[in-house]
């Protein structure tokens, strides 16, 4: 009877994680991303948030980016490497450029850049750019807020505001954003196949092998019919009172020990 128990327990232990990896679905990470990496930061629950996709050698993986409430200036952004352009020809990964002057201006480097939480919303991840140009005594610096959508490859990024302190916010909206799980062995948002779920969905393959094979093998090879189809259909109509029992037994060994 034990043996049958842990079976069943088993089953529907690989099950879960068979559903979620299936589904998409993963609980939400814990605790605030921790700087892993000039563009990769780690939850406390084997989660992380890695931009690595968006790396380029040479140019901006987004250019031109027009700032609505200052339609003279527009951003450049590489959120992994730093770039160079005619306008910013200093190593930088955020480049303003003043369209009447044509010149520009880095806001930001990856050297130093560390993730943070939103002071307002602390489960919202910002990522910061130090080390930008010095301007009237004052270093640039940008914060990037990063927005979780599944759908956004690369994505696009928006200019929030120009805080007026030599601080620039801009909003990156990508997959990239997303939390993913350590063990993915591709990139998508919230999904990851490791290897324990490798076993558990072999498990469950042959578990549904088993049942059609033997449903097949009563049915024409002795005639079977109704519920006598299932294979060993007397111990698994006897499992719930089994697993019933069982529970019981514990309970009762965990009061006594009380």
């Amino acid at each position: 009877m034990k043996l049958l128990v842990a079976f069943t327990l088993a089953i529907l232990t690989c099950l879960m994680p068979v559903a979620a990896a299936l589904s998409g679905y993963y609980d939400d990470p814990a605790g605030l991303c921790q700087t892993a990496g000039s563009c990769v930061c780690h939850y406390d629950n084997n989660y992380k948030i890695d931009l690595n996709p968006l790396q380029t050698s040479a140019t901006p993986v987004f250019a031109g980016v027009v700032d609505d409430e200052a339609s003279t200036l527009s951003y450049s952004y590489s959120p992994c490497s730093d770039f160079t352009t005619s306008s910013c020809p200093t190593s930088n990964a955020i480049c303003q450029v003043n369209a009447t002057s044509g010149n520009g201006i880095s806001c930001g480097s990856t050297q130093g850049s560390y993730f943070t939480a939103d002071a307002d919303i602390p489960s919202e991840v910002v990522l910061v750019y130090p080390n930008g140009a010095v301007v009237n005594g004052q270093q640039l610096t940008t914060h990037v807020i990063l927005t979780c959508d599944p759908s956004a490859d690369p994505g696009n990024i928006s200019v929030t505001f120009d805080s007026g302190d030599y601080t620039v916010f801009l909003n990156l909206n990508s997959k990239y954003c997303c939390p993913v799980n350590f063990t993915a062995s591709a990139y998508s948002h919230g999904s990851s196949i490791s290897p324990g779920t490798i076993i558990c969905i072999s498990f469950v393959v042959l578990l549904a092998i088993y049942f059609v094979a033997g449903t097949l093998f009563l049915k024409f090879g002795k005639g079977a019919k109704g519920r006598e189809l299932v294979p060993n259909f007397a111990l698994w109509a006897s499992l719930p009172g089994l697993i019933k029992v069982s529970m019981q037994q514990k309970s009762m060994m965990l009061f006594n020990m009380q």
